[in-house]
């Protein structure tokens, strides 16, 4: 591995150059890196974020659209669109799932593009408004980095998905998430489950030639000692050693020295993030009930 230290203005140079200074994740890149590998002194831990720097890959908005168009059409030309609902992928449990993200781009595709035709209805915001004569649902995500969001969901509504015909579309799926599906769909071949993607990403540390294992190795006990022991985002989620990153938001497959915050550290360790991963609050228990007394005193 080279010193990439020394090259840290070409490196920021080259980033900027494919994606611009425009959006969120890109604004003030070269104050945010330098302040982002400055977490650590250590001279070799830096030279593997810059090396790993240089292989992530940002999608932006327009490139989101222009995949979900294409998969979007190519869907259509197989269903009957006056028995057929357009959803973002559900998730399972009360948990955060940015693919919610996505349904605004299909009512911009939709909107813009003048020859694909939505009824107002066409589009939904969960499985539990979509009404029995439904005959297809097309699904929109962004990624799926291990599979288990997509097959728990799979599982979990069995009944619902029987009798429909179910498409899965995402922008980027891991080697493991596709075996992991694939998987599924052999051991229930009496679904009708459609899976499309246009990207298929495999754990950076397998293919990068320019990195070592041992730098791998290295990388892990740095995290480890960010997180604590055994926890489930070092090297990204169930160690998916992901680059990836969405205009709209950084998936927790990503390596999590690209993500990670001060505020998800549960000991008082400061860390200046490369890429803010958003994570909506929950409201306070306490809060809810003052609301829900609250919304009956106002109901009389």
């Amino acid at each position: 591995m080279q010193n990439n230290i020394i090259n840290i203005d070409e490196i920021i140079r080259v980033f900027i150059e494919k994606y611009g200074e425009e959006t969120y994740y890109t604004r003030g890149i070269k104050e945010k890196l330098l302040n982002w590998i400055n977490n650590t002194e250590d001279i070799e831990i830096k030279n593997i974020l810059l090396e790993l720097f240089n292989e992530f890959k940002l999608f932006n908005k327009l490139e989101i659209k222009q995949i979900m168009e294409e998969q979007l059409i190519e869907c259509l030309k197989c269903v009957d669109i006056d028995y057929t609902n357009i959803c973002h992928f559900p998730s399972v449990g009360n948990v955060y799932n940015s693919s919610s993200e996505m349904i605004p781009l299909i009512r911009e595709i939709d909107r813009e593009r003048g020859n694909i035709y939505l009824y107002k209805d066409t589009i939904v915001h969960g499985i539990e408004e979509i009404s029995d004569d439904i005959e297809s649902v097309i699904f929109f995500d962004d990624i799926s980095g291990t599979g288990g969001t997509i097959i728990k969901f799979l599982e979990k509504n069995i009944d619902f998905i029987r009798e429909k015909e179910i498409y899965l579309n995402l922008v980027a799926i891991t080697k493991v998430a596709k075996i992991e599906i694939d998987k599924f769909k052999q051991e229930n071949n009496d679904l009708k489950i459609y899976l499309k993607y246009k990207y298929e990403f495999d754990k950076v540390f397998v293919y990068l030639d320019r990195l070592e294992y041992g730098h791998k190795d290295k990388l892990h006990k740095f995290e480890e000692d960010v997180w604590g022991q055994n926890n489930k985002n070092i090297l990204g989620y169930e160690d998916s050693q992901l680059l990836v990153g969405f205009e709209h938001n950084i998936p927790n497959n990503t390596i999590s020295s690209f993500w990670l915050s001060s505020e998800m550290l549960r000991e008082e360790k400061k860390w200046n993030p490369l890429f803010h991963r958003y994570t909506p609050r929950r409201r306070p228990k306490k809060n809810r009930k003052n609301q829900n007394r609250n919304a009956k005193k106002l109901g009389g």
